[in-house]
């Protein structure tokens, strides 16, 4: 058995980075989630800075709010 991770993201994306490559570390797959309300370079850079890990995978994108 595996434990997986969702992580919301809407900011701190340097803090994202960091905790999302301290759970593959630890052999945790990952899907994140971006907020849609981030601009195209902030998403496209943070998933660049990512791309080196094959355990993290990308959901589509949807408007939300804390909490909902």
């Amino acid at each position: 058995m595996s434990f997986g991770v969702i992580m919301l993201v809407h900011n701190a994306f340097d803090r994202a980075e960091q905790v999302a490559r301290f759970w593959v570390k630890g052999g945790c797959p990952i899907v994140i989630h971006i907020d849609k309300s981030v601009d195209q370079k902030t998403h496209d850079d943070f998933v660049a800075s990512l791309s080196d890990l094959k355990r993290i995978k990308f959901c589509k994108r949807h408007t939300c709010e804390w909490g909902t």
